[in-house]
């Protein structure tokens, strides 16, 4: 498949709107991860490996893992500039970054992830190095690795159940969504006393319409917490996440 070549930084300007922020008037962590996902598509589309052009070929992406380290959230009204760029693969892996800055220039949350290009027929991964020999732009948001996460069932959260609204075009469970479902973990009273500090997410496996989801939360450390999620009546997690928290 040829690529096209254009600027390996993406960049894209949101404004915080009324419904993406919480009740404190911070964007929410999961509305920034769509805005991720936002930016992320439209830059592989001009990079010649989108949605569209994959879906030719029976192939697609998926999100494997995510980090994300916080210094500041954006407050509603903010204008944010969202910067991505691919910077090459690891084996199966194609590795993406993020940088989200304010209207002064400040960088505000520094992210990376890791994707899977999968066959469509087979459901197998594809090593994308042919795809990314090109696109491979020097500079690390994040420089060290995303590790691989254990799963906790020390104590049940809560039971979520994935409906309409949770779906993708695929008719899987969106990521963001998974996202959701950590941070409701918390009681709302947490959230007046804590700031998120980092968040990373492992995806292990997709989520359909109907699959009753069981959300166990444990803290391994001070303010540092595990958090799976188990498809009811199975052994293996279906996603698995740390979150780190600061006290206001």
């Amino acid at each position: 498949m040829p690529l096209s070549t254009p600027s390996l930084v993406h960049q894209q300007h949101f404004t915080v709107r009324s419904y993406d922020v919480d009740f404190q008037r911070h964007l929410r962590t999961d509305v920034l991860c769509g805005f991720f996902q936002e930016v992320a598509s439209e830059h592989a589309l001009k990079l010649g490996v989108g949605y569209q052009q994959l879906d030719e070929q029976q192939l697609f992406w998926v999100l494997s893992r995510l980090l994300l380290q916080i210094t500041k959230l954006p407050r509603w009204h903010e204008e944010i500039i969202i910067e991505t760029w691919a910077k090459g693969t690891d084996r199966l892996f194609a590795l993406r970054d993020f940088v989200v800055r304010n209207g002064q220039g400040e960088i505000l949350i520094q992210a990376t992830s890791y994707w899977l290009m999968l066959n469509a027929n087979s459901r197998r991964p594809v090593r994308p190095d042919s795809f990314f020999a090109r696109l491979k732009h020097e500079a690390h948001a994040i420089d060290e690795p995303i590790e691989k996460l254990e799963s906790t069932k020390a104590k049940l959260s809560y039971t979520e159940i994935a409906r309409y609204t949770e779906l993708d075009h695929n008719q899987h469970v969106n990521n963001i969504r998974y996202v959701s479902w950590m941070l409701n973990s918390f009681p709302l009273d947490f959230f007046s006393q804590h700031e998120l500090q980092t968040l990373q997410i492992n995806f292990q496996s997709e989520l359909r319409e109907g699959d009753s989801v069981e959300i166990y939360r444990h803290e391994i450390q001070a303010e540092k917490f595990l958090i799976s999620g188990y498809r009811q009546g199975e052994e293996q997690a279906s996603f698995n996440g740390k979150l780190q928290w600061r006290r206001k």
